[in-house]
Order: structure tokens, then C-alpha cells, then sequence
């Protein structure tokens, strides 16, 4: 059996001035993949002879079960979602327990800080500006993930296989680790909303967004800021739903970010974020794993289904020249109502679910009761 654990690199570049001393400066990671050759080669020039069979296992002394079932360990990098990640790839004879791969990451992070990271840190790699130098470990941005937590990291869906021979589906998250899973969530939330406004053109006067810009900058300083005690499992389990749980909370948040604010209270207090639990994932893209256990609902996969089709619809609307649209006119209205009745005024009944299911465009079928044709 095989399975792979997952960690962040971090490249730093050292750049020389004209008396020879060295400046270091961590690059970015969209920069830092374009180095992923290089880096595998260096890699590949640490492993030592006497690891050629068990990999990092070779140094491994302790004689308990993770010792007998993990037959070797070898560490590359790869790139996922436009990031450098260090992936241990692991080889064992039966499945790991949860308390089994704790130890193995235990001794994996040592390997990352003092042993096979350490060495690593100090070959150069020659670059066009400068020399580059690989960590594995850096102090307050570390992890070590299994398939399901790198999957859930990235919100990424989760391969069918991932989790062959290692099971963790019965360790219980800590609010420690919900709370880091958190605050890297929201780190690239906020990294891509500044990358979005620098590539759209709409923003290039950015005093337009100052109001948008401010309250997302808010927004994240805050959920940085929150103490562990004010959070708890299921408050973070449901923030970690959404793939951009910091544009849920700014979105909260009325106009300019003042002090007159009250963001606690947004976020935690009667009729707040967490309180009201909205779930809607129209308005807020769900994660893979989220998106599955909502539709797992039949009247959320027939409000999604409503909404495939009034999207088709407009598609369809917006590729038609003028004269054809004013043709159809007398079909646009009922359509838009019979959406809109279905998919926000409706309340289901059992029946009406299972009935309406039963088509693939249940807005086109019943949409004649509103007054118009088929389109």
C-alpha cells in the first residue's frame, strides 16, 4: 500500500550586494513553482546511498509497530493549486492508525527541521538573480497533512483512494488544528482578492474599492485575532464549509470598517454568522466535500437543478441576436417567475420534490403555469 503526506515548502533567495554580503528574501510561492526541477534535483542530491531501500525509515530506531508496517518513506516536491508542497510518499505492509500516523508525522517534522531539511537547507541552487535555498521548515507555518486534510486545505475533492490504509476518518479534529486550517483558508482568500483586483482592469481605480478593500482587510485581521476560547468545533467546522469564509464574513460587514463596528457581534452573536448559519451555496462556493453533504438533501439538489437551468436559459437568452429576443419576450417573464417561485417562494412537500425531480429541467416543464410557452 501507498499513500502520500503533505507539506509546504518555502524558498528563499539570496541575493548578493557589491561587498559581498547576502540578503535573504522568502520568494513568492506562484514565483516559487517555476523552480520545481531544480528543487526535485536537489532533492534527489541529498538522498544518501544507505537509504537507496527504506528512504528517511532508515533512521528510524524506534522497534514499535510504525518501525514493522511502513517499509520506506521518500520525500519530492510536486506542485498543486500553483504551490510548492514537499510530498512524502510512503510505502507500508498494513493500515496506519490515527495514532500511528501522529508518530510518523512527529518523526517527519524532525526530519523537515533537523535532519534531512536541515541539509537541504544548505544547498544552493543557482538562479538567474540569485541563489535559492529550499525550507521545509519554517517557525509558525507548519503541517504535515494526509490526503483528506490536503484535500480539505486546498478544497480540493478528495480521491477515492486517498485514504487507503490510513485511517483517519476516526480521529477528531482539534480546534487547534480547525483554527490553523482557518487562518491558512483565509490567508489565500486574501491573497487572491488583492491578485483579482491587480489582473481586473474595473479596478484600477482602487478608491472606487477602498469601501470592499477596507472591509476585507478588517475582516481578516479579525479572524486572525480571535482567541481559541471564543471559537468551537462546530463554529469552524461550518466557516470551513465555504472556500472563501473571509468574503462571508466581509460581506457582513456594513460599508467602510470602523471602530463603530461591531465584528464580534457579526460574526458570533444572536442573529450573527454563526447564529443565522446560512448554507446557501449559490451565494458562497462550498468546498467539494461540503457541496456533496448539501446535496445530499433532495430539495437542495432540486433548488441547484433550478438554478442550472435558469443559468442554461440566460446562456441561451444572451446568445440570441435582438430580434429574436424580442420575439420571445412572452416567455422570458414566466420563465424568470416560475424560477423564482420554484427555487426561492416554494416550500416543498415531500411529493412535490420526488415529482419534480423526476425532470431534467423542471423550470422549462412547469414554467406554461406562469404563462408562457416551452422554450
Amino acid at each position: 500500500m501507498k499513500a502520500k503526506l503533505y507539506s509546504p515548502i518555502h524558498c528563499d533567495i539570496c541575493k548578493y550586494d557589491k561587498y559581498g554580503g547576502c540578503g535573504f528574501t522568502e520568494i513568492n510561492p506562484l514565483s516559487a513553482r517555476t523552480h520545481l526541477e531544480d528543487i526535485r534535483a536537489v532533492f534527489a542530491k541529498e538522498r544518501k546511498p544507505e537509504e537507496s531501500a527504506r528512504g528517511l525509515m532508515t533512521y528510524y530506531d524506534k522497534a514499535d509497530s510504525v518501525n514493522e508496517k511502513v517499509q520506506s518513506l521518500f520525500v519530492d516536491a510536486d506542485v498543486y493549486e500553483d504551490t510548492l508542497w514537499a510530498v512524502a510518499t510512503l510505502e507500508f505492509t498494513e493500515p496506519l492508525a490515527a495514532d500511528e500516523i501522529s508518530v510518523l508525522k512527529n518523526y517527519l517534522s524532525w526530519q523537515y527541521s533537523d535532519g534531512f531539511g536541515e541539509a537541504l537547507e544548505q544547498r544552493a541552487i543557482n538562479a538567474e538573480y540569485g541563489e535559492i535555498y529550499v525550507r521545509l521548515w519554517k517557525y509558525g507555518n507548519n503541517f504535515i497533512d494526509t490526503p483528506e486534510q490536503f484535500a480539505r486545505r486546498l478544497c480540493l475533492p478528495l480521491p477515492s483512494d486517498a485514504l487507503a490504509g490510513l485511517n483517519t476518518q476516526d480521529a477528531p479534529h482539534d480546534i487547534t488544528e480547525l483554527i490553523n486550517l482557518l487562518h491558512y483558508r483565509i490567508d489565500r482568500n486574501l491573497n487572491d482578492f488583492f491578485i483579482n483586483i491587480g489582473n481586473d482592469a474595473a479596478h484600477r481605480f482602487i478608491t472606487a474599492e477602498s469601501k470592499q478593500i477596507a472591509a476585507v482587510c478588517e475582516a481578516h485581521c479579525f479572524l486572525k485575532a480571535v482567541e481559541a476560547d471564543n471559537w468551537n468545533t462546530a463554529d469552524l467546522e461550518y466557516l470551513l464549509r465555504f472556500k472563501n469564509p473571509l468574503k462571508l464574513f466581509a460581506d457582513k460587514l456594513p460599508g467602510a470598517v470602523s471602530g463603530n463596528i461591531d465584528m464580534f457581534g457579526v460574526m458570533f452573536a444572536e442573529g450573527g454568522i454563526l447564529d443565522r448559519r446560512e448554507q446557501k451555496p449559490r451565494d458562497y462556493a462550498l468546498t467539494p466535500e461540503a457541496y456533496q453533504s448539501y446535496l445530499e438533501s433532495p430539495e437542495n439538489r432540486l433548488r441547484e437543478r433550478l438554478a442550472e437551468n435558469f443559468n442554461e436559459y440566460k446562456r441561451d437568452m444572451l446568445d440570441m441576436d435582438k430580434e429574436k429576443i424580442f420575439f420571445a419576450a412572452n416567455e422570458i417573464a414566466p420563465i424568470q417567475q416560475a424560477y423564482e417561485y420554484f427555487s426561492q417562494e416554494h416550500s416543498y412537500s415531500k411529493d412535490e420534490v420526488d415529482f419534480l425531480l423526476k425532470f431534467q429541467n423542471p423550470l422549462e416543464r412547469h414554467s406554461g403555469r406562469f404563462g408562457g410557452g416551452h422554450h
